[in-house]
């Protein structure tokens, strides 16, 4: 026996039922579109500025800012690549200050060497016959200046090209030999105090002729200027341990700041002068020497004086510590 079951349901309840249906659905893919839209936004918001980041931070190395370094970010695949662009700075600041600078300098000082083998034993040997001349007739403040130029041209003329470290005692002959010169050109003009506070500095080591030039811009650009009272304190100590070098004169100074705005030489005032470009070269050697903590540091204001202060390691020429 065909039985049959027949199941009724109004119209409206059923029409309802897929109403309500599709409205979750519409709302449910509302809900994830939205979703959707708000972590593209946020994506693309990171990615935008992940690229700014590496927009600047590429115009800045353009620049020969190699301190710069991309920031950190919470997603690893940004970090990698922050990563390796700092990585990429620090290789190039290194290749450019360490590698390029330093050819630079031995390069420098390999024409030095060569410059001063022009026959320097000529001159000595007229030095020499000015000097003997002049004791034999008595002239003993004449045999006396020659004298102390012949050993002040012998330090200045490296017996080879390579860098030479001295003692501190060795350095001050030579700072004595020409601010005795000097004293003899200036008289009443210039007056001046070496002041050494700890014995054990005579015997540290720095590099040669690294404070006397410091010394030698004193006097040229801090006294020369002045009419009378000229006065330049050198001083040595030790601090943090760290050989401190104090060349301080009442010259007319200079605006530092200016000199910085026009020029960009390694943070150091240059001028077109001699005295000014020795200054700078100093200061990258000891910089290249011993690294970026030491080296020359610079105050000074138009009428106030300049104060210069040296900073080297200690150094027992096998030890640096």
């Amino acid at each position: 026996m065909d039985i049959s079951i027949w199941v009724t349901v109004p119209k409206s309840s059923m029409f309802e039922s897929i109403t309500t249906g599709m409205g979750l659905y519409i709302i449910t893919m509302i809900f994830i579109s939205i979703i959707f839209i708000i972590l593209t936004v946020l994506i693309s918001l990171k990615l935008t500025s992940f690229l700014k980041d590496l927009d600047y931070c590429l115009n800045e190395l353009k620049l020969r800012n190699y301190d710069i370094e991309m920031p950190p970010y919470k997603y690893d695949e940004f970090n990698n690549l922050r990563i390796a662009f700092n990585t990429m700075a620090g290789e190039i600041k290194y290749l450019i200050k360490e590698v390029y600078q330093s050819q630079l300098l031995q390069k420098e000082t390999e024409i030095k060497y060569l410059q001063s083998q022009i026959n320097p034993h000529f001159l000595f040997n007229i030095l020499l016959t000015i000097s003997t001349k002049a004791r034999l007739n008595n002239e003993k403040s004449t045999y006396e200046m020659v004298d102390a130029l012949s050993e002040l041209l012998r330090a200045s003329i490296n017996t080879n090209n390579e860098i030479t470290k001295v003692k501190v005692k060795d350095e001050l002959r030579y700072i004595d030999l020409y601010l005795y010169l000097q004293k003899i050109r200036f008289e009443d003009k210039l007056n001046y105090i070496i002041d050494i506070k700890n014995k054990g500095i005579y015997d540290m080591y720095i590099p040669k002729l690294s404070v006397e030039p410091i010394v030698e811009n004193a006097v040229v650009h801090g006294l020369e200027p002045m009419i009378e009272n000229g006065r330049i304190t050198i001083t040595a100590y030790i601090h943090d341990n760290t050989l401190i070098f104090k060349v301080i004169d009442n010259g007319p100074g200079f605006d530092i700041e200016k000199i910085f705005a026009q020029q960009n030489l390694n943070d150091m005032p240059n001028t077109s002068s001699h005295n000014r470009i020795g200054l700078v070269n100093t200061n990258n050697r000891i910089k290249l020497i011993y690294g970026d903590k030491y080296g020359i540091f610079i105050k000074s204001a138009p009428n106030k004086g300049t104060d210069v202060t040296i900073k080297f390691p200690i150094d027992y020429g096998n030890k640096v510590s």
